[in-house]
């Protein structure tokens, strides 16, 4: 049910836009301002991380280590990748490292922070 007050997009994407950079960039903070300024959904690949394993990044490696983080990454990465509606996402600098973390970057628009 929609409700007057609710948000509504003004604006829909046909896939994704990823922010990329160099630890420091503030890709989140560039990919948040852009979403309150455009009103597209806005996500960190990091937070969805830590709020599916319930717990920091640095709890995540602590336990598990380094490949359980990567596993998780590459499923939330997928996950926003193949589920609408789509806007801006703030990806990790590591995010498309190693194997085939970046199978799907063919369907989002990447734009590389310096």
């Amino acid at each position: 049910m929609n409700h007057y007050y609710d948000y509504h997009m003004s604006t829909v994407l046909d896939q994704p836009i990823g922010l990329i950079g160099f630890f420091g960039c503030e890709a989140a903070q560039v990919g948040y301002n852009i979403a309150s300024l455009t009103g597209l959904p806005f996500a960190s690949l990091d937070r969805l991380v830590e709020h599916s394993m319930g717990c920091s990044i640095a709890e995540l490696t602590a336990a598990r280590g380094v490949k359980a983080y990567r596993d998780r990454l590459k499923a939330c990465l997928n996950t926003e990748l193949t589920s609408p509606p789509f806007g801006i996402l703030a990806l990790p600098p590591d995010a498309l490292m190693g194997g085939d973390a970046g199978t799907q970057t063919g369907a989002m628009t990447l734009i590389y922070l310096r």
